[in-house]
């Protein structure tokens, strides 16, 4: 029934002419067949890959009806399984009359039907669709009849690889069998849900043909089962005709006498109804519980009616009703057998629907009440303590909003009634059509009748912080907790509070500038020019402040040394030799800050060392700088600023660093001499200007190789925490 009609048409007029006819007979039906083929492929036929439409002329937007799932009926290119099978038939019944027709056989038909072919599932089989497409249903009757007609084509031709087809495809037939109903082969392996005749009157066929070609005794045994089992269990024994399918209450009742199905629906009743049939909403259940409703069922009457079923009427309302049920599944409605309490489920329904229903209302916001004066809680601010509520102050009066609500009952019970109908007391999953109301925006309320607190804010130049000021109003967060647990309707009533600013000028200021981060002292000789250099770049950096994350330059910050500074002419080496120039000694300085920049443990940026040890500083921690060529910078790499204090006094170099210290270590540095490079040292008398007439100076000239490393400590126990290296320093030999 679901072939391409004039396909079958074509294929079997011509097989009961070559049985029934003489010669003649024989050639005009032959010619009629091939002529029906050709027109097939001229109107249905897709060149490109061997297959065909679903109709003629083409409708994009078909589906087929004849399928297991509803959704696998679904608008194809191409035709499903069971009408391009037909082809098969055809050229089958063909080939026994003309043998040319093996090249349709194996260049056009069974190229198509290849991509039919499903091996991704095993036991491999044909599927509905194309392979290519998502996975179709398999159909154990589709695959039965192409067993059979590779049976036929191997009984034509000799030819093993269709006999091998044949015995593949039965491995599938036999995944379809199991114990359930004593036996026998489901329709769709997708859908085991019954076992037709379909399936298992031509699957008989079938195994018997697999006999007759192989000689094997397991297939005639399997072919007499199948035709005992199809014979009882499909057989009407009153009129020699089979049925399909007839179900009740979701019981297969086909082959059971009327006393067997009255006591098979009996059972199946008291379980199907014997439980409580429940309804899923949203945020609710509805159980109707079998004591209410009362439901019975009069299984002899169902019993009586199924039995009837195809033996009603004349012959052909009779035919007909066997045709209905060999196309489809007859499946009988409990409803007319049934009896419940019908007023107890509209009154459960009616109920849900009262206590659902409720009309929109959006939320509301207003304030009560005069605003007071807040002069006088100025001294109120930075203080951790419970929120300040003024006397006689301003109420913030909120209503949360309500959803609008609405059931329909009357499809509801209508759902209900069917699933009793059916027998299905499987849970019901509904909605009910809800409106929200609108959102408050509490930000915009605070807006509108609050004063919010404003913070201290430091000046990033001076970093002297400004006056913060009291709020008044409600903090957002709280009442949106309130709000958001409010029921629907809900009043509520927020005093006003004074609200203190987050940060104060206090508060701010409080953690600035607060700790000794580190202190470098370092002794210097007496030299007039040289001392008054020195004291020209500790003013020149004196008092100077670092924002976190910015970088510190000497040369940016001491400036070029000039004349017209005040810098003096004092003793610098320039390559291996010492001559004079302005700012001679600020190298001092410089080492100072980066003595310093070690034990506050800030990153150093860029250093250069000196040519020659110095011994104001430990080996290892100088840095030299130099007008437009070396430079000595350091980052700020805590979270506050830094100060650095500078002077020159009594004969030493003092540099501090003044910020707020958050480490729980401190550092300590050492040295390492990697190799020395001795020499003599000798006395020399100096007359260049560079010191005081006269003075008699000891001037080193051992050459040094020297890594630095810095050890962090822990605060509270003392114990060290890391050791890291920190610098390679590499000191030349001085010959005079």
């Amino acid at each position: 029934m679901k072939k391409l009609l004039i396909m079958a048409f074509a294929a079997s007029a011509f097989a009961a002419c070559c049985n029934n006819g003489g010669a003649a007979c024989d050639a005009r039906n032959l010619d009629r067949a091939k002529a029906t083929l050709d027109s097939i492929y001229a109107h249905y036929g897709v060149a490109e890959n061997r297959l065909l439409r679903e109709n003629y002329p083409f409708n994009v937007d078909y589906t087929a009806s004849y399928l297991a799932s509803a959704d696998q009926a679904r608008p194809n290119p191409y035709s499903y399984l069971w009408p391009f099978s037909g082809t098969l038939s055809a050229v089958n019944t063909i080939l026994e009359a003309d043998a040319s027709y093996r090249s349709v056989l194996d260049g056009r038909v069974l190229p198509g039907l290849a991509q039919y072919l499903d091996t991704t599932r095993m036991p491999a089989a044909y599927a509905s669709y194309i392979n290519t497409a998502p996975a179709s249903d398999r159909f154990y009757d589709d695959n039965v009849w192409l067993g059979i007609d590779f049976c036929d084509i191997y009984e034509a031709t000799g030819d093993k690889k269709y006999l091998a087809e044949a015995e593949m495809i039965w491995k599938f037939i036999e995944s379809g069998t199991d114990d359930v109903l004593g036996g026998g082969i489901y329709w769709c392996e997708q859908q085991k849900h019954s076992k037709n005749t379909c399936s298992n009157a031509p699957g008989t066929v079938y195994a018997l043909k697999l006999y007759a070609a192989t000689g094997d005794e397991r297939y005639l045994v399997q072919g007499k089962a199948l035709y005992a089992w199809t014979k009882e269990h499909l057989l009407d024994p009153e009129d020699g005709l089979y049925f399909d399918n007839v179900y009740a209450l979701n019981l297969n009742l086909s082959g059971m006498t009327q006393e067997q199905a009255a006591q098979a629906l009996e059972t199946q009743a008291q379980s199907l109804y014997g439980q409580s049939l429940v309804i899923h909403l949203q945020d609710r259940d509805l159980v109707l519980p079998p004591e209410n409703t009362k439901v019975r069922l009069d299984a002899q009457a169902m019993a009586e009616a199924a039995y009837q079923y195809g033996r009603d009427g004349n012959m052909f309302d009779r035919a007909r009703a066997r045709s209905e049920a060999a196309l489809s599944t007859h499946t009988m409605e409990a409803a007319d057998f049934l009896t419940l309490d019908k007023g107890y489920i509209e009154d459960a329904v009616n109920q849900l629907g009262a206590d659902l229903e409720s009309t929109l209302t959006q939320p509301t916001a207003q304030v009560e009440g005069q605003r007071p004066d807040l002069s006088g809680y100025e001294g109120e601010t930075g203080q951790e303590q419970t929120p300040i509520i003024p006397e006689n102050g301003q109420t913030l009066i909120l209503r949360s909003g309500q959803p609008g609500r609405h059931l329909d009952t009357q499809a509801l019970e209508d759902r209900i009634l069917k699933a009793f109908s059916q027998g299905d007391l499987s849970p019901i999953s509904i909605t009910y059509d809800e409106t929200l109301p609108e959102k408050l925006n509490l930000q915009e309320v605070f807006q509108k009748y609050c004063l919010a607190p404003v913070d201290a804010v430091l000046d990033e130049t001076t970093y002297v912080a400004s006056q913060e000021t009291l709020g008044y109003g409600f903090v957002v967060e709280e009442v949106q907790k309130q709000l958001d647990s409010a029921q629907p309707g809900q009043e509520l009533r927020v005093p006003f509070q004074i609200l203190v600013p987050e940060h104060t000028k206090e508060s701010l200021e409080a953690d600035l500038f607060r700790d000794v981060l580190a202190y470098a002292h370092t002794d210097h000789t007496w030299n007039s020019n040289r001392t008054r250099n020195l004291e020209l770049a500790c003013e020149a950096i004196d008092g100077y402040i670092l924002k976190p994350g910015a970088v510190f330059s000497f040369n940016e910050t001491v400036g070029e040394r000039t004349a017209e500074k005040g810098y003096k002419a004092a003793t610098v080496y320039s390559g291996m030799e010492s001559v004079q120039e302005l700012g001679g000694g600020v190298c001092q300085v410089a080492s100072t800050l980066y003595y310093c920049t070690l034990y506050a443990d800030l990153e150093v940026v860029s250093r250069a060392v000196h040519t020659f040890s110095v011994d104001y500083v430990p080996m290892g921690m100088d840095a030299t700088v130099y007008w437009g060529s070396l430079d000595y910078q350091f980052r700020n790499n805590t979270d506050y600023p830094i100060k650095i204090n500078a002077s020159v006094h009594d004969g030493y170099v003092d540099i501090e660093f003044i910020g707020t210290d958050t480490k729980d270590y401190y550092v300590k540095m050492d040295y390492v001499v990697l190799s020395k490079d001795p020499w003599e040292t000798k006395e020399k008398e100096i007359t260049d200007g560079s010191y005081e007439d006269g003075e008699t100076i000891t001037t080193p000239y051992t050459g040094y190789t020297v890594d630095t490393y810095k050890y962090k400590y822990d605060k509270e126990t003392d114990e060290l925490i890391s050791e890291a290296f920190e610098a390679h320093s590499e000191y030349q030999k001085h010959i005079i």
